[in-house]
């Protein structure tokens, strides 16, 4: 009986050890400059699109969203992670795609990420947000650009021209409607207005 109490405070001091009550645990939340690229991602929400020679359409919906604080590393720290699905014919062949809205840490220290993953071999990133808090200055890792489509101008839009394995390539995340514009297939679908 002696043994079996002190085997039980061993094992009640080594997994106590390490471990970091709730009210000491660092948050880092994702920068606002990218969180306005997210605040029109919403349950169910819908966007349509048709091509430029408006002969097709295509449409994405918003399903599945989460919001945590995950431990990378240092269970003292935390880091805001917001992922959700979003789901389409032609964007990703009528299947999903997950969107994350994320905090990650680099070797210029911490960056606010937006990526869209169809599997987790391959994604589309929409660019890292960089806070600045090192010897760079804070900024997207895409071109910010004002554009112009349907007659709708979509300002501070972030414009990803690079080609995913899925063959997803002229991306544009605007922060006031989300993806206005893509190319798939040598054809390029735009938001309806």
């Amino acid at each position: 009986m002696n043994n079996y109490r002190i085997l039980l405070a061993l094992s009640l001091f080594f997994f106590s050890c390490g471990k970091c009550p709730e009210k000491n645990k660092e948050k880092h939340a994702i920068d606002p400059a990218v969180l306005n690229f997210l605040s029109f991602y919403q349950e169910q929400k819908t966007w349509v699109y048709e091509d430029e020679a408006k002969t097709a359409t295509d449409s994405i919906y918003v399903a599945g969203l989460k919001q945590s604080y995950e431990v990378l590393t240092d269970e003292c720290v935390l880091y805001q992670k917001i992922t959700f699905d979003l789901y389409s014919k032609v964007l990703v062949n009528g299947e999903s795609v997950t969107m994350t809205f994320s905090v990650l840490k680099s070797d210029n220290g911490l960056v606010s990420a937006i990526n869209m993953r169809h599997d987790p071999r391959e994604g589309m990133s929409f660019g890292l947000f960089s806070t600045g808090k090192t010897n760079e200055k804070p900024g997207f890792s895409l071109p910010v650009v004002d554009t112009i489509i349907n007659g709708q101008l979509y300002k501070g839009s972030l414009l990803d021209t690079s080609t995913s394995t899925n063959g997803v390539s002229n991306k544009i995340l605007s922060p006031e409607y989300g993806i206005v514009s893509y190319k798939k297939g040598g054809i390029t679908y735009n938001l309806k207005n």
